[in-house]
This record gives structure tokens, C-alpha cells and sequence, in this order.
């Protein structure tokens, strides 16, 4: 599992975002968006989301094999 970090500008997640940084552990994911609101002025809010590495979701894969 990897956690990314992403920061939205207001916590507006339909605006301005971009990806802080990816993560093996909660901790060091939760200190990367506390440290990156502060350097930003708290103008950007954090949302830290987990990912599995090379995994696609299983009806995502069914879906696009059902279109070739």
C-alpha cells in the first residue's frame, strides 16, 4: 500500500491541486500535508488517500476488456 498526499487550494477539490508526495505510512503522510498547509499559508488543505501498488480495480479491467 503507498499513501499520496494531494493538497487542494481551499480544499476545493473541483480547483487548483497537485500531488505532495507518496507515502509507506500514515505518519509520514499526515506530517507531509501538515507541513506542506503551513508552508502554503493555509491556503491548501490536504487529503491523504491509500493506493495498492499495480493493482486495477477488478470492474474497471472488466469493463475495458468488454470494450476491445
Amino acid at each position: 500500500m503507498i499513501l499520496v498526499v494531494t493538497a487542494y487550494r481551499w480544499g476545493d477539490q473541483e480547483s487548483h491541486s497537485y500531488v505532495v508526495g507518496a507515502y509507506l505510512n500514515y505518519g509520514s503522510a499526515a506530517y507531509a500535508a501538515d507541513v506542506e498547509k503551513t508552508w502554503r499559508g493555509g491556503k491548501y488543505e490536504c487529503k491523504i488517500t491509500e493506493h495498492t501498488i499495480g493493482e486495477i480495480e477488478e470492474k474497471k479491467d472488466e469493463y475495458h476488456k468488454s470494450c476491445i
